[in-house]
């Protein structure tokens, strides 16, 4: 296990937290995790991540708590917020990532000129928690594409953004669609009220446009609020739940249409799809 603390302490009290906390979760056999703290890594005796034991364990714990799984580790939150100046999220279920994902990632890293981040949510809002292998899969396609990708276990905004200031003060920015964005003031009355201003300090939004009955929400378009870049998108919508009933069919026509071709090799290989 590798333990990060959220407090404030002396070198000495850090050091002898962890000890305590060590001995809890080693005696545990639940392996819950102590009380202002949170274990990032979960390793093999080869020092080897394994990957669906540390989503377990995160989808388990009722702290909060982040992982970043990259292609062959699965490293502390540290490992970003300390090597970049602002943060780009982009949050979502993306069961599979898909070309418009991938568009919408791409328009945000060039747009705030940062590196960008997908996070995954183990517990959803709406949907409940997430099987295991599902997101294993979802972890596995994206990293294919060269990106990281954040697990956690809390499924609002706010809670993400309050987990990660424990370690970031620095620009924080979210990569969302219009639909999410209204979704997202909906909890503030649908007003750009001085409570939304105070959960999001220091927080931008990069918000893309999508077909449908979603308009920019009048306080958004009248304000001149700078939190907020709205890009129009050159490509159509595509949709995760669509793609899912191809496979099911094994539409291999639409599916290469709508994927990005690394994803759709690796399905292959994987016999997600037959030929």
């Amino acid at each position: 296990y590798h333990i990060s603390i959220h407090d404030s302490l002396s070198r000495k009290e850090y050091i002898n937290r962890i000890g305590e906390n060590c001995l809890k979760i080693l005696a545990s056999k639940n392996k819950k995790i102590p009380k202002n703290c949170d274990v990032d890594i979960v390793l093999d005796k080869d020092f080897k991540p394994l990957k669906s034991d540390t989503v377990q364990f995160i989808s388990k714990n009722r702290n909060e708590q982040m992982a970043i799984f990259n292609k062959n580790s699965v490293d502390r939150l540290e490992s970003i917020t300390r090597e970049n100046e602002k943060i780009l999220l982009y949050k979502g279920s993306f069961n599979p990532i898909h070309n418009m994902h991938l568009y919408a990632m791409e328009v945000s890293e060039e747009c705030k000129k940062t590196n960008g981040y997908f996070i995954i949510s183990i517990n959803t809002f709406e949907k409940g928690k997430q099987e295991i292998e599902s997101v294993l899969k979802r972890i596995e396609y994206i990293n294919i594409l060269n990106y990281k990708v954040i697990i956690c276990n809390k499924p609002l905004f706010k809670d993400n953004l309050d987990f990660l200031r424990n370690k970031f003060h620095k620009e924080v920015i979210f990569t969302m669609g219009i639909d999410t964005l209204i979704r997202l003031f909906s909890d503030y009355n649908n007003k750009l009220s001085s409570k939304f201003n105070d959960d999001f300090k220091n927080t931008s939004f990069v918000v893309l446009d999508r077909e449908g009955n979603y308009k920019i929400p009048k306080f958004l378009s009248e304000s001149n609020e700078s939190k907020f870049e709205f890009i129009t998108r050159n490509k159509s919508t595509v949709s995760s739940t669509l793609i899912r009933k191809y496979i099911e069919t094994n539409d291999h026509k639409n599916i290469q249409d709508l994927i990005p071709d690394k994803v759709y090799q690796i399905m292959k290989k994987n016999k997600l799809v037959s030929i």
